[in-house]
């Protein structure tokens, strides 16, 4: 099942860069293959990129931060 979010591409862009969260820069979202576990980080992370202004252009898309002890990865 996907979604489509109300998001511009370059927030689209955004939460796959900053955060590891993957989807179209159209805003389609595959929900269905969302753990419930995360299903507060990808709230989190929208809400994110809703209240952040766009990085500059040619700003990297730094490193996906994935919350979790040690840098362990969690399932996302």
């Amino acid at each position: 099942m996907f979604a489509m979010l109300p998001l511009t591409p370059d927030q689209m862009r955004r939460l796959r860069g900053q955060l590891g969260i993957y989807g179209t820069t159209s805003g389609r979202i595959n929900i269905a293959g969302v753990f419930a576990h995360r299903i507060r980080y990808l709230a989190q992370g929208i809400a994110a990129v809703l209240e952040t202004p766009p990085m500059p252009p040619g700003a990297p898309g730094g490193t996906p931060r994935r919350p979790g002890k040690g840098g362990r990865r969690t399932g996302w």
